[in-house]
């Protein structure tokens, strides 16, 4: 016995599932998936971003705390690599205090460079009493 073609498309039969909705499966599964991936890739660049803005950070703050070993009239332009990490420092001297500018860089995953800057400053020790308003 033949069925009608309009039956052949209704699913009120409950013998299983037609072809066009196994498609609509796949599809709406294959979208879901794919925004599952691009949002774990997302999350991986964010935590890389991070990490190394942690590094560079550290980075920068170690080169402060050992620019402060330094005698106040020896305190220099200077740079260096630190960890892969490139630390570059200008001193500029005003009345009675210097302004240190830390610049730390970095390459990024996704390409490029990227730049932590970083600013201090340090006191005249011959004049203890001064107040530092830059």
């Amino acid at each position: 016995m033949r069925y009608p073609f309009h039956r052949m498309l209704s699913s009120n039969r409950g013998d299983g599932f037609t072809l066009l909705e196994v498609i609509n499966a796949l599809m709406i599964a294959s979208i879901g998936m794919a925004g599952s991936f691009s949002l774990s890739l997302y999350l991986l660049r964010s935590a890389q971003w991070a990490d190394n803005l942690q590094e560079a950070t550290l980075a920068g703050k170690a080169l402060l705390e050992s620019l402060q070993a330094v005698e106040y009239e020896d305190l220099a332009d200077g740079q260096d690599v630190y960890y892969g990490l490139v630390r570059r420092w200008t001193v500029t001297s005003n009345d009675h205090y210097q302004v240190v500018e830390v610049l730390v860089e970095w390459e990024a995953i996704s390409g490029g460079t990227r730049q932590l800057p970083m600013q201090t400053l340090f006191n005249d020790p011959d004049h203890p009493g001064v107040t530092i308003n830059p």
